[in-house]
């Protein structure tokens, strides 16, 4: 506001206290003479006139109270909204005449209302919400062309007019946030500037990891760089498939050269870059493969191992979950025959050689005698079934072997070998070609006499002497 408008609102308010001072005076002057002559008829008064009231009006007292109530109800909007507006102008920072003024019309309108002009009141209320919404205006424009020129110094990098615009920008509107961040990003212009010019030279020397990196760090620093965060995921991508390509090809080598181990690492890696590429069921597939061969060819040595022991139990073992992952390979399936026919002899052997009285059977022992012709090729393999075959072609011939057999009874009883031949009534008898190993029931008869059965187990290379007597009356 400039001196002349100053100097004119004051005189105004000096007019208008005049006028306050007058009427107050002719008020009392027609208390007086009603005191003293009594109820006369006071001459008309006329309200303090102002801008918008004609000076030659009288307000009555219903049409003051109204005016008084409008105020109030105005002056209440006014405290609760229009203060806030003013706050937000931030008036001294850009413009500390208007905040004088928007002050002075405040005073006025609370000191016309405290001398009862509640028109000349309002009219200043008025003028003071009337001048906020003018400077709400100026504000926004100056603002807005502020930022704007800055936004154009920012494109154009030119970062000291940049700074200065912004900032100048900022007195209109100092919480703005749009403004807050384009100051944040002219701020670190110069910074972000070197970044490009280093990752410009990382260009040209063909350095792709090292401008991907620089460009990282100039788009954390001004991430409304368009042109940069389009450049950085155009490298980004092609970096990430040439890295993917070279884990490929280390992933297909260490297959080549059967590392599980290094092959399983890589392929980590590529799910990381890209889990959805489509070479990768592809390497998946064959890492399978070469993970299931591997585990094969593991059981077949373990199986080969026990082989070495001796140990055809835990070979057979092995084999037979080797064959469940494949059952079409041929030499696994002679391998896997060669031990169950070892181990099937070999507890055979074990079996019979517990109760070698059993090859004193004719049947039995012409069964064993084959098994030692069939477990002869096998057993060129197992120490163990070699040695469990000797000790059963001993067993056979021992079993082979007539014992010595001497039979002792009263010549009254009549001696037999059952399913062997009778002896006859004997003091003393010997067997000339004696009796093979086994259990045999030797069995005595005489008339008014029990029958009696001896049983009488024989062991090869131990001769036997059996007595037999019926003794027992009937």
């Amino acid at each position: 506001m400039d001196d002349h408008l100053l100097k004119d609102k004051k005189r105004k308010r000096e007019h208008s206290l005049f006028a306050s001072i007058a009427i107050l005076v002719a008020l009392v002057s027609i208390a007086a003479l009603v005191l003293l002559y009594g109820r006369i008829e006071p001459p008309p008064i006329f309200s303090t006139p102002d801008t918008h009231s004609d000076p030659a009006e009288t307000l009555s007292a219903e049409q003051q109270e109204l005016l008084r109530q409008k105020y109030i109800a105005e002056m209440k909007r006014y405290e609760s909204e229009t203060r806030t507006k003013i706050d937000a102008l931030n008036l001294q920072q850009w413009s500390a005449e208007s905040f004088i003024e928007l002050q002075e019309l405040e005073e006025e309108a609370i000191e016309a209302f405290g001398m009862s002009q509640f028109d000349v009141a309002l009219n200043y209320l008025h003028s003071l919400v009337a001048k906020v919404s003018d400077l709400q205006i100026v504000q926004q424009e100056k603002f807005q062309s502020a930022l704007d020129t800055a936004r154009r110094a920012l494109a154009d990098e030119h970062a000291e007019q940049a700074s200065f615009v912004i900032d100048d920008a900022l007195r209109y509107k100092p919480e703005d946030q749009e403004a807050q961040l384009l100051k944040e990003r002219i701020s670190s212009m110069n910074v972000v500037l070197e970044l490009i010019k280093q990752a410009n030279v990382a260009r040209v020397e063909n350095n792709l990891a090292k401008e991907i990196d620089l460009l990282a760090k100039a788009i954390q620093h001004d991430p409304h760089r368009a042109e940069l965060v389009e450049r950085y995921k155009e490298l980004t991508t092609v970096h990430r498939q040439q890295a993917f390509d070279a884990l490929l090809q280390q992933a297909h080598q260490a297959l080549d050269n059967k590392d599980i181990k290094q092959a399983q690492a890589k392929l980590a890696q590529l799910k990381q870059i890209d889990p959805k590429h489509p070479s990768l069921a592809s390497l998946s597939n064959k890492l399978k493969q070469m993970r299931r061969e591997l585990e094969y060819q593991g059981l077949v040595a373990k199986a080969a191992g026990a082989e070495q022991n001796d140990d055809w139990q835990t070979a057979e073992r092995y084999y037979q979950q080797a064959q469940l992952m494949f059952p079409d390979r041929k030499d696994l399936e002679d391998r896997l025959h060669r031990s169950l026919q070892i181990n099937q002899y070999t507890q055979i052997i074990e079996q019979t050689l517990a109760r070698p009285e059993r090859l004193a059977d004719s049947q039995i022992a012409a069964a064993m005698e084959q098994v030692v012709i069939e477990s002869m090729q096998q057993a060129q393999y197992s120490i163990k079934l070699q040695q469990l075959v000797e000790q059963l072609q001993s067993a056979l011939s021992k079993m082979s072997q007539p014992v010595a057999v001497t039979v002792y009874s009263d010549k009254r009883t009549y001696v037999s070998v059952l399913g062997v031949g009778n002896i006859g009534k004997v003091s003393e008898y010997k067997l000339k070609e004696g009796l093979k190993p086994g259990r045999y029931l030797f069995k005595g008869e005489r008339r008014g006499f029990k029958d009696k059965l001896i049983e009488v187990h024989i062991k090869p290379a131990q001769p036997v002497v059996v007595r037999v007597v019926c003794d027992e009356a009937i």
